[in-house]
């Protein structure tokens, strides 16, 4: 389904990010410093939440190579655009494929505002804790404690490293 054209460049920007044919970092310009986050039915603001995450499952997540492969695109009732596709990467150095996975974007003026993911979404990336119902939290407290150490989980370190 074709995109709007006011909102197909934000949107083609974060699908690129996440076949891993842009960097994350690229789509800053493209997403609200605040964006709102909903993850099931927590909630979390800014652009700097969602890099980390990003770059968590990329950089410490158990799948090595870790990359999305967006098979469809749905625009809804609401404006909102669903992106429909699953994770590929390496575990034991086995490629492996997630089960279907949607994330649903709300893209204003150009840029991403709101976005609505859920933890199920994630099994692949870190494994079957994403799927019990409170267990899932470990890793969101991992991301946490990793950001505070991590150079990678800034923003502004992926574009020092920038290569022109």
């Amino acid at each position: 389904m074709q995109v709007p054209d006011d909102k197909q460049a934000a949107f083609n920007m974060i699908i690129a990010a996440l076949e891993g044919r842009a960097r994350v970092a690229d789509v800053e310009p493209f997403m609200s410093p605040d964006v709102i986050l909903h993850f099931d039915s927590n909630t979390s603001y800014g652009y700097r939440i969602w890099y980390t995450w990003l770059t968590f499952l990329q950089v410490r997540g158990r799948a090595k190579d870790l990359h999305a492969i967006h098979t469809d695109t749905r625009i809804n009732a609401d404006d909102t655009i669903t992106a429909i596709g699953y994770w590929v990467g390496a575990i034991n150095g086995v490629e492996q494929r997630s089960d279907e996975l949607k994330v649903h974007y709300r893209i204003e003026e150009g840029v991403i505002q709101e976005i609505w993911t859920e933890r199920i979404n994630y099994v692949l990336p870190l494994g079957e804790v994403m799927r019990h119902p409170v267990l899932w939290v470990l890793p969101v407290v991992h991301c946490t404690v990793w950001k505070w150490f991590a150079k990678e989980a800034n923003p502004q370190f992926a574009r020092s490293t920038q290569t022109t």
